[in-house]
């Protein structure tokens, strides 16, 4: 997967970096809560192949917990993740299917 660096959602230079994971990781929770990671796993990718897009481009990446699971169905369609401070480490684990 191709990553860009362009912006962040939380890019402000007072927000402490271990403040943004945090930030993030609250996503994961959210996208459990309410049933997110359902349509991240089965209808977007559903909709990618239906559509006959060529790439896939996610402003604003994060920690990468829905582009990834979006990229590991969908293997042979290029995905770029834009962010402007990366997390090369965690996008390793969550291709890899891992928390």
């Amino acid at each position: 997967m191709q990553y860009a660096y362009h912006f962040e959602f939380c890019e402000r230079p007072e927000m402490p970096e271990w403040l943004r994971g945090d930030l993030f990781s609250s996503l994961g929770f959210i996208q459990d809560s309410f049933g997110l990671r359902r349509v991240l796993d089965e209808q977007v990718p559903q909709l990618v192949v239906q559509s006959g897009a060529a790439r896939v481009v996610e402003l604003g990446s994060g920690s990468g917990q829905g582009l990834a699971r979006v990229a590991r169905a969908l293997p042979d369609v290029p995905m770029l993740a834009t962010d402007k401070y990366p997390h090369p480490k965690l996008w390793a684990r969550r291709l890899a299917g891992l928390p």
